[in-house]
């Protein structure tokens, strides 16, 4: 497991000693208008290609451009299951434009603390362009303001923080990219996990230097307790 050495002023903090984030990819990173699209829900550290066990979601749903939200539970098998090594879900596009999957995770424990995931990935349905920044209204959630697809290499992707609806001011953002194996030797710490804060407005910037699934994951401590959301974004060509 990593060792995180951060101030225990940053929000951030509360997510980085989970280390493992919630990681939500669709197989291929668009979709085809009435073709069936598989999604895969597990937990793990991306940047070292590693996975864990991931808690059975207690919301997972499809918000498509304009007809009424998919629910994916369903699918998922019997409620009794409550871990395992990822969750698959399969849902056919019915009309073109974006697609945003929205899930969440199930409340639980960490060092004493309540804690909750709540996560996103837009899946587009070409060759229509509407919906990628649809808000789907969780507590904590990360909505793009840069369009979440056909991101060209080394471009500069912002997004906003909402908390509650409205603008987290001064929120760290952590940035870090999935690879399938583990690069080695592996980079320095600060080189994995990137940190950025939003401004006035609740906004950051980021650059997205490599192809491929990038996850940009904000933090926040409540009298609730801590919840973390994440926002997956596909970077470079569809191959």
């Amino acid at each position: 497991m990593r060792q995180f050495l951060i101030p225990a002023a940053l929000l951030l903090s509360a997510g980085s000693a989970l280390a493992h984030f919630p990681i939500l990819l669709p197989v291929t990173p668009w979709g085809r208008q009435g073709q069936a699209l598989e999604l895969v829900y597990t937990f793990g550290h991306p940047f070292e290609g590693d996975r864990a066990p991931a808690p059975r979601p207690t919301r997972f749903k499809v918000f498509p451009p304009t007809q009424a939200p998919i629910d994916l539970l369903p699918g998922l098998g019997a409620a009794a299951a409550t871990e395992q090594a990822e969750w698959r879900a399969r849902f056919t596009p019915a009309e073109r434009g974006d697609h945003v999957v929205a899930l969440a995770g199930p409340a639980r424990e960490h060092e004493g603390k309540r804690f909750q995931d709540f996560v996103k990935v837009v899946v587009h349905v070409p060759s229509v362009q509407r919906g990628w920044d649809r808000v789907v209204g969780d507590p904590l959630e990360v909505v793009p303001l840069t369009r979440p697809y056909a991101v060209p290499v080394g471009s500069t992707f912002r997004a906003e923080v909402l908390a509650d609806g409205a603008p987290l001011v001064h929120a760290a953002v952590e940035v870090e990219y999935r690879h399938e194996a583990p690069p080695d030797p592996l980079p320095p710490e600060p080189f994995i996990t990137r940190v950025e804060r939003t401004d006035r407005a609740g906004a950051f910037a980021t650059t997205l230097d490599l192809a491929g699934w990038w996850i940009l994951s904000a933090t926040r401590e409540t009298e609730r307790g801590v919840q973390r959301a994440s926002l997956w974004v596909h970077v470079g060509p569809v191959e």
